[in-house]
């Protein structure tokens, strides 16, 4: 049985930062804390950390214990510790028994006391969690003169492993032939003092050449020639020279790790010495005072000596060193470990020159994230070179975050890009704003860089992996909006009927897609990828990550005026109308509800205010009748405000030269010498007495508000009226209805305001309920959600059927019936008004291209620009 004990949140106890040669040290904490004397060992199956716990005092339980830490390999600080099962022999005791772990095959195997005496060997079997003992007929095989401290196994024979004992032998052992040869190899032929002598050989390090190095300690006080690293390379018949001596006496806690080219501070090939104790005490049995020191060797540069350093904290008689993927972790005293994260990283430029299942630690800022491909994309920092990088895990990295990514270089034989095969990334630095390079359709994508293929025909240097930026005309598209073609005339096509360059949005939920029509101008932000036409050659592609890499120069913005009767009241500390009620502030109103349908018509619905006109006075009504400000107030707090106003006069609003709104121009001479397309009205409730929506003009149509003949307009203008009373929930309110109306408008249905079964025309498709055709529910309307039974009744918690989804991601390729799914509330905020109008707004069609029934597939054009459409007109 496996018991979790400790979690991120339990697990780091601080962090440490102590600069070594560019190491830099984490502290973690144990799952128990040994007291001083104890003694432990600790191993690696190259995935987590394995260790075994002497546990003198008794705590989390009792006895001798084996912990597993578990932890992603980019994120050492975030594991837990697992408590796994009690191993059936005493493996480490403060009486003289100690043991290494060494990892073969899915097995640990330890040394450990016999129960009928001497030693024996033990092994742990990581898939099943379970122990076995190194047996005949039941007995404990203890013919091993091992004291265990160092082991490791065969990299070839399966449960066949080596140790070390304290007469100076190396020992062989055979799990499967149950045999053991004591005399596999000496130390005594090294040539220095004691040299059959090897307290404290804690553990052994294997070099990526099958080289193997171990220490060995003599018996005389202080550093003396009899303090050495030695090592041996043949197992069949070994032959130990000397390789260095040690920077200083060891005692116990000393251990040594290989640490390859790859991740090692000097990019060489390193050994890392642990000085737990220093041996003064006694220097036979390695006692004395605990230290803070740690060496490094590079191996291939020995004369050079060793690069000293200290660790955050002292290690003590518990220490060793060991190495886990690119981690290394360090048992210190107590609850105290110590981890540190290396690589040697080079450039994203670099890279490109290796060749395929080169491993190398990369640089790079994040450019691009993908998460429903477990791609992200980072490039220099200079904007000089960029990749792609394919990550299994779930945590993906941000954009602007500064990373080493590890990993291996492949190319893909289909696109011809090449990207990192990556196994960790870390963080490397503070983030960074990542900024586009500009191209022309030519110079996407560039000649070749190093193994990265060019382009064909490409022009200057190579962009692949690199955020970019173009612009161009919409030649073409596929799908959905699933990629468009985009032109500036500097480029043939792909080999297919398209001219352009490829840009894909398939990274984007097809209701994120802007659908720009044919001829569209627009600008375009994304990463430079590879794929092969079909004409064999490689071509450019630029990948978009959201919606806010696209912009469409073409989309019309409509011009907005917003007058704003909101006067200061000087009998109210001269605060104006909506303050002293606390209302809402027009100014946030008004802001929010032009990004609310900006979002919701994935930004067709382009209004910009181009005049705001703060008004200290309220509107006159069709009596004549104008409150004062302090009037209004007085008014509306007596509660007999709506009963003096009559409704706002809407010519008068429009072109009466008494308002100073209407100087030098009136609102109709603006809107007719094209300054202005709409005009939001923020006033009081009951103060200035407007509509939902109205329009004027010279062939004004019903939109859910008066119809006002002004033929001075030179065209239909709709005015919005915004009670800033309310909140942006009834302003899309206003806008829902006067959508509603303009779609009656165009479709022509058997009924304005409720759809009809059977239906005869899309509109009525859209907004079907299933109160009209039970099982047959779309979008419904405003005051109906598809399940509502009432209006308002947003919050119905009753499941219907619904094709609600089939507007959202087919449009204009219905595919009807089998795109039903059991919708309640949940889907439109569960009652909130604000929530459900932004829902059905956004199912709204918003596709380019006109419809069979010869309607355009973008309704949004009809919403906004009513006015450029007979049908809407």
């Amino acid at each position: 049985m496996r018991l979790v004990l400790f979690t991120i949140s339990l697990l780091i106890v601080l962090s440490v930062v102590c600069q070594a040669q560019s190491v830099t040290w984490n502290v973690i904490s144990s799952p128990i804390s040994d007291p001083l004397d104890s003694i432990n060992h600790i191993g690696t199956d190259g995935t987590y950390l394995y260790v075994v716990f002497t546990n003198t005092y008794g705590l989390q339980g009792g006895g001798q214990q084996f912990w597993r830490y578990k932890f992603n390999v980019s994120s050492p600080l975030s594991g837990s510790w697992i408590k796994l099962a009690t191993p059936p022999r005493t493996i480490c005791s403060v009486n003289g028994s100690v043991s290494d772990l060494a990892y073969q095959n899915g097995y640990f195997y330890m040394s450990a006391l016999a129960n009928n005496g001497g030693r024996t060997i033990v092994r742990y079997k990581v898939s099943s969690d379970t122990w076995e003992v190194w047996q005949n007929g039941g007995v404990d095989i203890n013919i091993c003169a091992t004291t265990g401290n160092a082991i490791f196994m065969d990299p070839t024979q399966d449960g066949v492993g080596y140790s070390a004992s304290h007469g100076g032998n190396w020992v062989k052992f055979n799990w499967n032939a149950k045999t053991c040869d004591n005399n596999w190899m000496s130390t005594s032929g090294l040539g220095v003092p004691d040299a059959g002598w090897v307290s404290r050989n804690e553990d052994v390090a294997i070099g990526s050449n099958g080289t193997y190095y171990a220490t060995k300690n003599d018996t005389i006080a202080g550093l003396s020639d009899g303090d050495v690293i030695y090592k041996w390379t043949d197992l069949s018949s070994p032959n130990p020279s000397v390789v260095i001596k040690k920077p200083w006496q060891c005692g116990f806690g000393q251990s040594i790790e290989f640490v390859p080219s790859t991740i090692s501070p000097s990019g060489h090939d390193e050994l890392w010495l642990l000085r737990g104790a220093d041996g003064s005490t006694n220097p036979a049995d390695g006692s004395g005072s605990w230290t803070y020191d740690l060496a490094r060797l590079d191996l291939t540069n020995v004369a050079g000596g060793w690069i000293t350093s200290t660790l955050p904290g002292q290690v003590g008689y518990t220490g060793e060193i060991v190495r886990v993927g690119r981690n290394i972790f360090v048992r210190s005293k107590y609850s105290s470990w110590y981890v540190a994260t290396l690589y040697h990283p080079i450039s994203v430029g670099q890279l490109k020159t290796y060749g395929d299942g080169t491993e190398a630690d990369v640089n790079g800022v994040v450019s691009a994230v993908f998460p429903s491909e477990k791609v992200f994309y980072i490039q220099s920092a200079d904007r000089s070179s960029g990749v792609r990088v394919s990550y299994p895990g779930t945590n993906l990295p941000s954009v602007g975050q500064s990373l080493v990514v590890n990993g291996t270089i492949q190319t893909d034989t289909t696109t011809r890009e090449r990207y990192i095969s990556c196994s960790g990334w870390w963080q490397s630095g503070s983030s960074q704003t990542v900024k586009p390079i500009g191209v022309t359709t030519k110079t996407l994508g560039g000649g070749q860089m190093g193994y990265q293929a060019g382009v064909e025909g490409g022009v200057g240097l190579s962009n692949v992996g690199l955020l970019v930026k173009i612009s161009g005309k919409v030649t073409g598209k596929q799908g959905i909006d699933d990629c468009w073609y985009i032109s500036d005339g500097l480029r043939k096509n792909d080999g297919g009927s398209i001219d352009g360059i490829k840009v894909d949005l398939t990274a984007l939920s097809v209701p994120d897609r802007p659908s720009p029509d044919i001829g569209n101008f627009v600008v375009v932000t994304g990463v430079c990828g590879t794929y092969v036409g079909t004409d064999g050659e490689v071509h450019p592609v630029v990948r978009v990550r959201n919606s806010s890499d696209l912009q469409n120069l073409s989309v019309k913005k409509y011009k907005v005026i917003v007058v704003n009767a909101d006067p200061h009241c000087p009998s109210y500390g001269n605060l104006r109308t909506h303050e002293v009620f606390g209302w809402g502030d027009p100014h946030v109103l008004c802001q929010t509800y032009i990004d609310d349908l900006k979002w919701a018509s994935a930004g067709y619905a382009n209004y910009e205010v181009v005049d705001w006109i703060d008004c200290e006075y309220h509107m006159i009504d069709t009596k004549g009748f104008q409150f004062t400000p302090d009037g209004y107030v007085a008014a509306w707090q007596s509660g007999n405000a709506c009963s003096q106003y009559s409704g706002m006069d809407y010519p008068k609003f429009l072109t009466d030269k008494s308002y100073p709104h209407n100087n030098p121009k009136s609102l109709a001479e603006r809107v007719a010498a094209g300054e202005c397309d709409e005009i939001f009205l923020f006033g009081a409730p009951c103060g200035d007495g407007q509509w939902e929506s109205a329009m004027a003009g010279p062939s004004p149509f019903f939109v859910n508000g008066g119809t006002y003949y002004l033929p001075q307009t030179g065209k239909n203008v709709i005015i919005m009226g915004f009670n800033y009373e309310r909140g942006v929930d009834c302003m899309l309110e206003d806008f829902c209805h006067r959508s509603e109306c303009i779609m009656s408008r165009v479709y022509h249905p058997a009924s304005w305001w409720f759809p009809t079964w059977p239906i005869t025309n899309n509109w009525d498709r859209f907004r079907m309920i299933d109160k009209v055709a039970p099982g047959e529910a779309a979008c419904g309307f405003c005051h109906y959600a598809p399940n509502s039974q009432s209006d308002y009744d947003w919050g119905n918690t009753t499941y219907v059927w619904s094709m609600c989804d089939d507007w959202l991601y087919n449009w204009p390729n219905l595919l009807g019936a089998v795109t039903k799914r059991w919708v309640n509330c949940s889907e439109w905020g569960n009652g909130d008004m604000r929530l459900h109008h932004k829902w059905w707004l956004n199912h709204i069609p918003k596709r380019s291209g006109v419809n069979p029934d010869g309607k355009q597939n973008n309704w949004w054009k009809y919403l906004c620009d009513y006015w450029s459409y007979p049908e809407s007109r």
